[in-house]
């Protein structure tokens, strides 16, 4: 379904740039190479007709982008999840023994350290 609705969604893309690059701006913009087709349905019922196109393939984007998020993979569903916990609780029961002349880091030793002392502020 997602895969559906993305194909969807890009054909809607193609259609609005296609009618967003044909409608007529204040400059005259492509629609004025058209000008054949302004005289057969007039020039207001084409400007009409092309902005309601462009306000449908709008709201049809809009509601598409909407679906396809409820359709969208996410990576804390399925399969990948629940391989993650069955290596995770592998990983969690497993031990290592330590090597037998294996050393601790650092300094071990139980001797209680001195305070340092701040020195005089001059």
């Amino acid at each position: 379904m997602y895969i559906f609705l993305s194909i969807l969604i890009a054909i809607v893309a193609l259609l609005l740039i296609f009618i967003v690059i044909i409608q007529e701006s204040k400059g005259g913009g492509l629609a004025a190479g058209f000008s054949s087709s302004n005289s057969i349905m007039g020039v207001q019922r084409t400007t009409n007709a092309v902005e309601k196109i462009t306000w449908g393939l709008a709201a049809t984007m809009a509601i598409l982008c909407i679906l396809v998020a409820r359709w969208a993979p996410s990576s804390n569903r399925g399969a990948a999840t629940q391989e993650n916990s069955v290596i995770t609780d592998y990983v969690d029961q497993a031990t290592i023994p330590a090597p037998a002349d294996a050393q601790p880091f650092g300094d071990v030793s139980t001797e209680p350290v001195a305070p340092v002392e701040e020195a005089p502020a001059e």
